[in-house]
């Protein structure tokens, strides 16, 4: 991530969108909305996350505009600045269907907000979001690119489209490219867009591909009338202007992959030969940008017809207004692919924007290495990323000359899933058109299912992705209608309280023949044999192809316990024919066993708190109603009456539970509700659960805690099984006295359960 980007910077292209309005704002009433101290702290925490200065954007509700905001206080001493967007002529579309989605989206109900000091921005923040006119308030974030630091200058072959070892790696270990252009090598004129830095359309192995807007030549005038005028090239969100040549050089080497020139005698392949490529630049000559040009390319791919962007960038938190573009990219019908990120972290449980947003056109992407292993970097998510392609080593094109990502010879190998994206980009591509090539209608939603249906289920992401497979662009071609045989010997051969053991004979590709590459499994919440597959609950993760006729085991788990279900499987094969459904087996989980409870309500069970608040005070840790999951009381680290955990002084405390016995028990664990404001900085301000198998002389065990807000938690603690003085205790820690004013943590309803019920 760069700096910070100033103001002046940032709002060169906001500011010339539209006539300026200055507000007098003296004329103020206390006309406002209600903001409680919860959702004050919710509000000031989007305030961490690196943002353009001295800007906000706004989003009005329906029926209030500009007008509306002559009551507006002058609260603060000065004029606030609101500045639309969008300009008009660009949010009108001749498509019905877009421009459906542009008036349900209400793009032009979106403003920044300028005119106020960055000191004051928490309270312009506060005050716009109490503001009744206002439905949503939120920072710019930055955004930059999804990068990581080049390895080899020169790889020699690329072997993400045909592994033969050559780098060391497993061969076969990619994603079968030579024997999908067998059938179809592409279309001249689809087009692949790229939401980047910009490309450097002079590039050797580019520029024949580059796609020109002859409708719209350099003269000044918009010939086309789209609202942009003179848009030959692509356009340029940051100021506003046709101007797209790539100055950082990430644009560059992201769109080699999909849609490098082929069989031209010049350096790389792209998966499409001859694509087209549609520019769209919003990052700057450092690699970073704004949401809110973020969200102005992508309403400008969405006004061409680029029907896949490709999204190798991303940062900051949950924004409406990005949400808001990418779901007029969805109604348009388009396909918006995304790179997972590169901190090797899991996206279900911290979301990465914009990969992470919950709409049907996004394909969020993972890397792999050339020995079909999630490579060291990537993100994962089983539930929200959905594939995974090479992205570790991967030669691309790259801008001649002179900038962060610049070579002499224009190319050089990178790594990130900067690159994965990309490979699913060009799949998509090649497969949409395709499909068009034999007159046959598809969407985008037929696209992406083929995509994740048609990838290789491996062992080493089937649990980290949701198709538990790597890209394989063979497979999305070969010509195969003969579905697997039906599973027909299905058994639940083992209960748990939230599991269950299934076995089954796996059957092959076509019939009985070879094997089938994946299996669906579905439940219901029901013993009944009424079963209908689709609307059943999908069971997450894969199990392992295996030659037809040899035995399949897989358990699941997230089940209650002391409950009956029905469940059953279909087979698929590798270009995604499947199955008639399996037998409909019935089972019910095991009971618990309650070991300990504590909800906080009723007399102390034996809890100890201690730690430091102040050099003479104990620790903050004290039964409070600030907050509770159920019914009045929990334990709260922070000060009841201030609401925070600021002091003045560095301050830790722990909640020690009384000696439980974990003697009789089988795979026992703990579970409890949490509530956790604190500074969003991984060195400070760490909350964390320790555990003790001697009463509490030694510590063991560590389990750190995300900010959230009411989630419920659950620990293994099957290690400490057979232990007669088990202890566990809460721990909170500042680590100094800077920036402790957020709530604080709530823990309640404690529990430890036994699998071995009765």
């Amino acid at each position: 991530m760069k700096p910070l980007k100033t103001f002046g910077v940032c709002l060169v292209g906001i500011f010339l969108l539209s006539q300026s309005a200055f507000l007098d704002l003296s004329a103020y009433s206390s006309y406002s909305k209600v903001v409680d101290s919860q959702e004050t702290q919710r509000l000031v925490s989007k305030l961490d996350s690196q943002h353009a200065s001295g800007i906000f954007l706004v989003k009005t509700w329906k029926g209030r505009s500009l007008e509306h905001f002559d009551t507006f206080t002058n609260f603060w001493g000065r004029n606030l600045l609101f500045q639309e967007l969008f300009k008009p002529e660009r949010l009108k579309f001749k498509d019905s269907k877009v421009q459906a989605s542009i008036e349900k989206t209400k793009m032009s109900h979106w403003y920044a907000v300028s005119g106020f000091d960055v000191s004051e921005e928490t309270k312009i923040f506060l005050k716009l979001a109490s503001d009744p006119n206002v439905q949503v308030v939120e920072p710019d974030y930055v955004a930059s690119v999804r990068r990581f630091q080049p390895d080899d200058p020169l790889f020699p072959k690329q072997w993400a489209l045909d592994n033969t070892g050559q780098t060391g790696g497993k061969p076969g270990a990619d994603i079968k490219a030579i024997k999908a252009w067998e059938f179809y090598k592409g279309d001249p004129n689809a087009v692949v867009g790229i939401i980047d830095s910009g490309v450097d359309y002079e590039q050797p192995d580019l520029r024949d591909n580059i796609l020109v807007n002859v409708d719209d030549p350099i003269n000044g005038i918009d010939d086309d009338e789209n609202g942009y005028v003179d848009d030959f090239y692509g356009w340029n969100s940051i100021n506003d202007s046709n101007k797209v040549m790539d100055d950082y050089g990430h644009g560059t080497i992201v769109i080699g992959v999909p849609a490098g020139r082929g069989n031209n005698g010049l350096g790389i392949t792209g998966i499409n030969h001859k694509a087209k490529i549609g520019i769209a630049k919003f990052l700057d000559e450092t690699g970073s940008g704004f949401n809110s040009d973020a969200a102005k390319s992508v309403l400008y791919t969405v006004s061409r017809g680029w029907e896949i962007t490709n999204n190798s960038w991303g940062g900051g938190g949950f924004s409406q207004l990005l949400f808001d573009a990418i779901s007029v990219a969805n109604d348009a019908g388009f396909l918006f692919i995304a790179a997972a990120g590169n901190s090797k972290s899991d996206n279900d449980k911290s979301p990465s924007y914009p990969d992470s947003y919950d709409l049907p056109n996004i394909i969020s992407v993972a890397a792999t290495d050339h020995n079909d292993k999630l490579a060291s970097f990537t993100n994962y998510g089983l539930k929200t990323v959905h594939v995974a392609a090479p992205g570790d080593n991967i030669l691309s094109t790259t801008k001649i000359g002179n900038c962060n990502l610049c070579t002499l010879d224009g190319y050089a190998a990178f790594s990130g899933t900067s690159l994965s994206g990309p490979m699913v980009s060009g799949a998509a591509r090649l497969l949409w058109s395709y499909y068009k090539s034999m007159g046959k209608e598809v969407d985008y939603l037929f696209i992406k299912n083929k995509i994740l249906l048609g990838s290789d289920v491996l062992e080493s992401i089937n649990t980290k992705v949701r198709s538990g497979g790597r890209l394989n662009l063979y497979n999305l071609f070969e010509p195969d209608i003969v579905p697997p045989s039906a599973v027909n010997d299905l058994t639940a051969v083992q209960t748990f309280y939230n599991s269950v053991s299934l076995e089954w004979t796996a059957v092959g590709d076509d019939g009985l023949v070879g094997n089938a590459s994946r299996y669906q499994i579905r439940y219901f919440k029901t013993s009944t044999d009424e079963f209908n597959f689709d609307n059943a609950i999908e069971v997450l993760g894969n199990p392992l192809p295996q030659d037809s006729g040899n035995k399949i085991q897989f358990k699941f788990n997230n089940l209650d316990p002391d409950t009956n279900y029905s469940v059953a499987v279909r087979a698929l094969d590798n270009v995604g024919n499947t199955s008639s459904v399996s037998n409909i087996v019935t089972f019910r989980t095991n009971k618990l066993k309650l070991i300990f409870s504590d909800n906080f309500d009723g007399p102390n069970k034996g809890w100890v708190v201690a730690g430091k608040s102040t050099p003479t005070e104990g620790a903050l840790w004290h039964l409070s109603k600030r907050r509770s999951f159920s019914p009045d009381f929990s334990y709260y680290y922070g000060q009841e009456f201030s609401g925070n955990y600021d002091t003045g002084y560095w301050n830790y405390g722990s909640l020690e539970s009384p000696l439980i016995s974990l003697e009789s028990a089988k795979d026992p664990f703990l579970e409890f509700q949490s509530f956790l404001r604190r500074e969003n900085n991984f060195y400070s301000d760490l909350a964390w659960i320790q555990v003790s198998k001697n009463g509490g002389e030694n510590w063991i065990y560590s389990y750190f805690f995300d900010t959230s807000d009411w989630k419920k938690y659950k620990i293994d603690l099957s290690a400490y099984a057979g232990s007669k003085e088990f202890k566990f205790r809460f721990f909170f820690n500042t680590f100094d006295q800077y920036g402790n004013k957020q709530e604080g943590w709530y823990v309640d309803d404690i529990f430890i359960y036994s699998s071995n019920g009765t």
